[in-house]
């Protein structure tokens, strides 16, 4: 063999094996990458979740019903019918602008 073509030889054998190690190098990246956005796409379920639970038990904790029939209900003096202040009808003088 020529002493030119095994100097070819080794630099095809080195271009090859920096490919390889560049190639290599971009996977692991790419794994790493689809690791951590699984890691971090965990967390945030959890998060939102353990979030989602707390306000549940929160609006649970308070919440009280108790079974009554319509008419009753309507005709409770506990029971309050309040409209919203954008609701409402207004004359819009200076009284009602202050408001």
């Amino acid at each position: 063999m020529d002493l030119i073509k095994v100097a070819e030889l080794e630099q095809w054998f080195m271009n090859l094996k920096s490919f390889i190690h560049q190639c290599t190098s971009m996977a692991l990246i790419k794994v790493n990458d689809k690791i951590l956005r699984l890691y971090w796409d965990l967390d945030a379920r959890y998060c939102w979740l353990e979030t989602e639970r707390q306000i549940n038990y929160n609006i649970y904790k308070y919440m009280k019903a108790n079974e009554t029939k319509v008419e009753d209900f309507l005709s409770s003096n506990k029971t309050q019918f309040v409209i919203p202040v954008y609701q409402r009808n207004y004359d819009w003088n200076n009284a009602q602008c202050k408001r």
